[in-house]
């Protein structure tokens, strides 16, 4: 038989055979934990404004496509009978606060996914346990204000 890796159709494979819904992407392999009882701790995701417009994000990864869409905490409990217990955010240019200078803005996304620890610590998956933050490194001593 073939591998189940084989088997799933890229995006781009998608759209070329003329679908544009990521769910059912998402839907091709649904696979029954091996160790259902296994703690697992998912040590590096991101969430998702799709509708979100971050130039650094769109530099980097270019612009949405219609692919994109939401990913939160709620999605990410969802976890098919996997014992996921705990999460580590990885920066993902997400809900800056364009209020502050371009240096400081990142905090935003540090502080947004910080609200998401807080009111989901109590629950069978604690979403942003760890998080990874983005600063500009650039700065070189100013850095340090951040």
């Amino acid at each position: 038989p073939v591998p189940t890796y084989q088997r799933v159709l890229t995006p781009l494979a998608m759209v070329l055979q003329g679908s544009s819904d990521i769910n059912e992407w998402h839907a091709q392999v649904a696979e029954d934990p091996l160790e259902p009882d296994l703690p697992i701790i998912d040590a590096h995701h991101h969430l998702w404004d799709a509708m979100q417009s971050i130039p650094r994000v769109e530099r980097l990864y270019g612009q949405r496509n219609h692919f994109a869409k939401d990913f939160w905490a709620a999605d990410l409990q969802k976890t098919n009978g996997h014992r996921v217990i705990k999460t580590v955010y990885v920066e993902a240019g997400q809900k800056y606060d364009l209020k502050l200078s371009p240096a400081m803005s990142s905090l935003g996304e540090t502080r947004f996914m910080q609200s998401v620890a807080n009111a989901t610590k109590g629950d069978a998956t604690h979403v942003c346990a760890g998080i990874v933050g983005h600063v500009d490194m650039m700065l070189g001593e100013d850095v340090e204000a951040i």
